[in-house]
């Protein structure tokens, strides 16, 4: 059960929700990550 809650864990940092997540994120560090 762990691991079942651990591999999707995983697999959801993998593929995040870019568009959710530069919501929450300062400009600049996704300037940088994409630079």
């Amino acid at each position: 059960m762990f691991d079942d809650a651990l591999h999707f864990l995983v697999q959801a940092q993998e593929a995040p929700d870019w568009a959710r997540l530069g919501q929450h994120l300062p400009y600049e560090w996704i300037e940088q990550a994409v630079a």
